[in-house]
């Protein structure tokens, strides 16, 4: 199919379809089908091919989805797909940015700054259009053989089978039947997985609706989070203003309740409104507009992310408002959770009771993440005309005093401890720092090779496996840590605040930073899972404590 949208800034490379074996009737049974090459479902492929886990992708389109759509990828999404190889262009052509400002009407009603770690690898958050996103992990997998992604390969309907799933796949060839032991639905906020299966979501959907345009234009504002209510150049309404790469700018501007959706986004309309926003805050020269859509916020999610040998993740799974850039993140977050449970199930080395934790875990975060969306919603876009005059209430408040400002603060995505998950060891509460559940903080180390430090990030370091941390003694014994245990892998890294041991794989402790976050001391220990949140944590660790977590994973009930 041909490509519709020339855009101003990206090379849309149209994908050939390719006949797949079983339209000749020569199809093998496939280990994990992902449905959806958008940045939930290459992530997915990407995190699973790490594993060891071989996996077909089905998107129906043949190209990358068109637009910004999801603008902000944020720190933690940008830990994840470093560690998958995917990060280091996204970051180079992204827009960083860690201040924004919120006016009420022209007054200045919020001036925040999230808070920048020096210590740390990844800003807060990157903007970048969603096509690029795409692009670079798509770049990645197709380095790996174990890898294929079929384009133009429209998934029409999915019928769990007992010991497998089958999935029934429209192409320009004909249509044809795919066998597969599981199979993650990342086909979006409407799902035809979910659909097919007569899932469906819960929770809230909100009548505000915003209108999203990527414009390109010159100019030399610093990038930032920027937000009028009511302004001049869209009364009764609120405006978000973006700066991402290329010139191009993002401008999500709020529809008031008797407007038409159909009307506001003819493209006369469109411009005109534009150019109204543009000269009322006094942005000035030439633009074009490149892509436009509508939008609107929901709060929805299935109870449960698991059924059969189905599994959903991102927008096929939830649905959060768009405010605070918890879409994208929160999906590429709920597959990196996923990929080594499901591969430890698909080698054999797990039971599949382990994807339980898939769902606890992961809806859990999709509670936490909405806990924040919501309040960004009443402000962004009130559902209730009670949350509009409060929301108005504070911003004629915050134009005058500082102390109701805080209430205006737009919570953008950050990385959630999972503190209810049932998979967390207990292990000593008397230790302090960080806590089982957290994310394994990614912070500078000094790694010692034949004799010589290099600086280091932590993640870098973690692998595909389960890593144990370990506090070397004063006295520099220490027991002897396996490399596997109950048929899971383990790396051992030992910590050091001084001083390096020939032979052993070790990291010095720059300025007390793995000290100072984890509380370790002599012989203490961490054990950080494969999506980098740690598992347990120990006064005294030992490999049969450290035996002992892992052997409930590889026997989860």
């Amino acid at each position: 199919m041909a490509i519709d949208h020339q855009s101003l800034y990206f090379s849309y490379e149209e994908f050939p379809f390719v006949a797949p074996p079983e339209l000749s009737g020569n199809g093998s049974r496939h280990s994990v089908t992902i449905v959806g090459a958008g940045p939930v479902g290459l992530t997915a492929a990407l995190a699973l091919v790490r594993q060891g886990v071989s996996v077909t992708v089905l998107e129906d389109e043949a190209t990358l989805n068109i637009g910004s759509r999801a603008a902000g990828t944020a720190r933690r999404s940008l830990e994840i797909l470093d560690s998958l190889g995917a990060a280091e262009r996204l970051v180079d052509k992204g827009v960083a940015w860690t201040k924004g400002q919120s006016y009420y009407g022209d007054k200045l009603v919020l001036d925040f700054s999230m808070p920048v770690l020096d210590n740390v690898k990844h800003p807060p958050m990157v903007n970048l259009q969603q096509c690029y996103v795409e692009q670079y992990i798509l770049d990645e997998l197709s380095k790996s053989p174990l890898a294929t992604v079929r384009w133009s390969s429209a998934v029409k309907a999915v019928e769990n089978c007992g010991d497998r799933v089958k999935v029934q796949v429209a192409t320009p060839d004909g249509d044809y039947e795919l066998e597969s032991d599981w199979l993650i639905a990342c086909d979006g906020a409407r799902s035809v997985i979910r659909s097919s299966l007569g899932l469906r979501m819960e929770g809230t959907s909100y009548e505000g609706r915003y209108i999203v345009a990527d414009v390109r234009l010159a100019t030399d504002l610093p990038p930032g989070r920027r937000v009028w209510f009511d302004s001049a150049g869209n009364p009764d309404s609120t405006i978000i203003l973006h700066r991402q790469p290329d010139n191009i700018w993002r401008i999500d501007y709020q529809l008031r309740d008797d407007e038409d959706s159909d009307r506001e986004l003819e493209p006369e309309r469109v411009r005109s409104r534009i150019q109204t926003f543009l000269d009322s805050v006094g942005i000035g020269g030439p633009w074009e507009i490149d892509w436009v859509s509508l939008y609107r916020a929901h709060s929805l999610s299935l109870k449960n992310y698991w059924h059969g040998r189905v599994l959903f993740a991102g927008d096929a799974a939830h649905l959060v408002p768009i405010f605070g850039a918890r879409g994208m993140n929160g999906g590429i977050d709920d597959v990196f959770n996923l990929a080594w449970k499901l591969a430890y199930v698909v080698r054999g080395v797990a039971p599949p009771a382990l994807l339980n934790t898939y769902t606890e875990e992961r809806y859990f975060a999709f509670q936490e993440n909405i806990r924040n969306a919501n309040k960004s919603t009443k402000v962004m876009a009130p559902p209730t005309r009670g949350d509009l005059l409060m929301r108005d209430a504070v911003l004629e408040l915050a134009v005058e005093h500082e102390f109701v400002r805080p209430l205006l603060n737009p919570r953008q995505s950050a990385e959630i401890f999972l503190r209810d998950s049932s998979l967390r060891e207990p292990g000593d509460t008397t230790v302090g720092g960080l806590a089982p559940g957290q994310v394994c903080p990614n912070i500078k180390v000094s790694v010692m090779t034949d004799g010589t430090a290099e600086t280091r990030y932590l993640h870098e370091l973690l692998g595909p496996e389960f890593t144990v941390l370990v506090q070397r003694k004063a006295d520099g014994m220490m027991p002897e840590w396996p490399a596997t245990m109950h048929g899971l892998g383990l790396k051992t890294i030992y910590v050091e605040r001084a001083g390096e041991t020939p032979g052993l794989s070790h990291i010095r402790d720059v300025d007390g930073a793995v000290a100072q976050a984890f509380q370790l001391m002599d012989g203490g220990a961490v054990l950080i899972r494969p999506d980098h949140h740690v598992l347990g944590r120990w006064r005294e660790g030992t490999p049969d404590v450290v035996s002992a977590a892992l052997r409930r994973v590889a026997t989860w009930q």
